[in-house]
């Protein structure tokens, strides 16, 4: 359930349309789907991109 969760969290923040598609998080690492979380987005205030980096840093550290 994590992993579909943050799967479809990475695909909001990159705005890729995965339809159709085999989605790009299929070939990332654990680390890489953290370390993208962590990353945000520009268009997210300071706030949730710090909640973001927060999540991130905590799942990668209790895997």
């Amino acid at each position: 359930m994590f992993e579909t969760t943050l799967e479809r969290a990475l695909w909001t923040l990159s705005e890729k349309d995965v339809a159709g598609e085999r989605p790009f998080t299929e070939k990332m690492t654990t680390e890489a789907q953290f370390k993208m979380l962590a990353e945000g987005s520009s268009k997210l205030s300071e706030k949730c991109n710090s909640i973001l980096k927060t999540a991130a840093d905590t799942a990668y550290r209790s895997q």
